[in-house]
């Protein structure tokens, strides 16, 4: 993952190819996406302000029943 504004994003591309060359790495164009606002990176959302959790990943755990053997607290 690169990150940069658009001016500088291309050279640092170009480093980054660059790099991989030498130590013949090869990627699968197919899976890389370039110049998007923010991306999904392991089940969490990175964007310019930031990151965050995805809520898909969370939705799931909001949506639970408490569990019925649960102890109650006083």
């Amino acid at each position: 993952m690169v990150y940069s504004l658009l001016k500088k994003h291309t050279n640092l591309l170009r480093i980054m190819f660059e790099r991989y060359r030498q130590l013949q790495i090869s990627l699968n164009f197919k899976k890389c996406i370039f110049a998007i606002p923010f991306g999904n990176l392991l089940g969490h959302i990175i964007y310019n302000d930031g990151i965050c959790v995805d809520p898909v990943k969370t939705m799931a755990t909001n949506h639970m029943e408490p569990p019925l053997n649960a102890k109650k607290l006083k």
